[in-house]
């Protein structure tokens, strides 16, 4: 690979991972920086039955411009912090770290 993506995003073969920290019952929704080596996302759904996790795999497509399709919470599904697949897209790993506002490593 050789290129420096930002700490929080992970390559594995044709897979990107996204390292996340979840703020569940926020008073508002997005990213909201990083926090302990994580991205922090602000969610408005409780954590519960699973509706942070479908809000966040919403969020996360729509900010980045790709299928919730892709999108799938791998790790962490009860914990607050999670790992984020995006199956297949490892090639735009550069384009999903600008959707996010990562910083370079």
């Amino acid at each position: 690979m050789g290129e420096l993506i930002p700490a929080t995003l992970e390559v594995r073969g044709e897979d990107l991972f996204l390292h996340v920290r979840v703020q569940p019952r926020a008073s508002r929704r997005g990213v909201v920086g990083l926090q302990a080596g994580r991205l922090k996302v602000a969610l408005f759904a409780p954590p519960e039955k699973g509706k942070a996790n479908a809000e966040l795999v919403r969020l996360l497509a729509k900010q980045c411009g790709v299928s919730p399709g892709t999108v799938s919470v791998v790790a962490g599904k009860t914990s607050r912090e999670k790992t984020v697949c995006f199956a297949g897209l490892a090639g735009a790993a550069w384009e999903i770290a600008a959707a996010l506002e990562l910083p370079p490593c």
